[in-house]
């Protein structure tokens, strides 16, 4: 007689309910463990850097800073905790725009990055750049808003100090007296100021960014400058841009008369001084002229030899004229002698001198 087969053993519900719940917890403990050193480590990150990091709640009211807001603003958490931070830390000349942008991003649970001026809590102002993130749960609403901040004073100042000396150096470029004429290091012009158009007759659009100051030098000077400074220097300078910047470019003071050639083909008499700019590693990043027109000098030089010429020559006149007025005397005296008259000019037998 054959064996009968054996029924299969069924599954026991409850085990197999216990084994799915197990394992969801052992995946929940581990997400959790997870979670727990993700923010331990986020928290750790958050308390030692220098920015200034606040969590507040889904009104933005402070929850949480760390320490670098502390060392930046001078406030403690039990002083912000429960506040906005923008009521604490804006003051009077707090940019309204910036404040109001704030406030409807905020509003509208929308991340930004702004740069807005702050007051520490000893009143010292400081700005600041503030990117402000939400933060959402797992159906998408916002349970808090994370800050960073970061100080950008130093920044800022320099900012403001270089377009003050900006606008100092444009004021100087354009109101000065003397044509100022800037090159790269190639020698194409750069700047070409109104003093300069005025003294040459060319425009700067002309001139920048397609000339070198070759086009207005007297050819025939540029070729004996280079042939001295080629004998000055030992090198061969050419004749051209070179001829301008040979000493300047070697940090020598480089200061004398030019002849410039205007666009109407007039010639004018001029000091020109340049000068080699360098940058913090002693690059050449540029070439400036300054030049100053010596035609009234020149014409009052001229004005002034042509006096000592007519002076000198009204001395030689009275000098001629004395002599012979001392001549005559003489000649009088002596026909006095001869005619046994006593002399009409004594002074002159006494000391040769007339009595004029």
């Amino acid at each position: 007689m054959s064996a009968s087969p054996a029924k299969p053993v069924s599954p026991d519900p409850l085990a197999e309910q216990l084994a799915r719940v197990q394992a969801e917890l052992r995946i929940a403990n581990e997400r959790l463990r997870s979670q727990a050193i993700e923010k331990s480590k986020l928290a750790l990150i958050a308390a030692r850097t220098n920015n200034g990091v606040v969590l507040s709640d889904a009104q933005g009211r402070v929850e949480w800073i760390n320490e670098g807001f502390n060392r930046l603003t001078g406030y403690t958490i039990e002083e912000m905790r429960g506040k906005k931070p923008g009521s604490v830390l804006q003051g009077p000349e707090t940019d309204p725009a910036t404040v109001r942008y704030i406030h409807d991003r905020i509003s509208n649970g929308l991340e930004f990055k702004v740069e807005i001026l702050n007051y520490k809590k000893n009143k010292k102002k400081y700005w600041v750049s503030v990117e402000v993130q939400p933060i959402r749960d797992e159906a998408g609403k916002i349970t808090n808003f994370m800050a960073s901040q970061s100080d950008i004073t130093d920044r800022v100042n320099a900012e403001r100090e270089l377009r003050s000396t900006n606008a100092l150096q444009r004021a100087i470029f354009q109101g000065a007296g003397y044509a100022i004429i800037y090159t790269d290091p190639q020698g194409v012009i750069q700047l070409f100021n109104p003093a300069a158009e005025r003294m040459l007759g060319y425009m700067a659009a002309e001139l920048v960014g397609q000339q070198t100051p070759a086009l207005i030098h007297e050819p025939a000077e540029v070729q004996a400058r280079a042939r001295e400074l080629t004998a000055e220097l030992g090198h061969e300078v050419k004749p051209g841009f070179e001829t301008f910047v040979a000493k300047a470019e070697l940090g020598l003071p480089d200061e004398r008369e030019w002849t410039y050639v205007c666009k109407n083909g007039a010639r004018l008499s001029v000091m020109l001084s340049v000068t080699a700019l360098f940058d913090d590693l002693g690059k050449i990043t540029g070439y400036l002229g300054i030049a100053s027109d010596l035609t009234t000098r020149k014409r009052d030089e001229e004005r002034l030899r042509n006096m000592v010429n007519e002076l000198e020559r009204f001395n030689q006149v009275m000098l001629h004229r004395e002599e012979r007025v001392l001549e005559l005397k003489q000649e009088i005296n002596q026909m006095l002698a001869a005619a046994g008259l006593p002399p009409a000019y004594p002074s002159v037998l006494d000391n040769g001198k007339a009595d004029i």
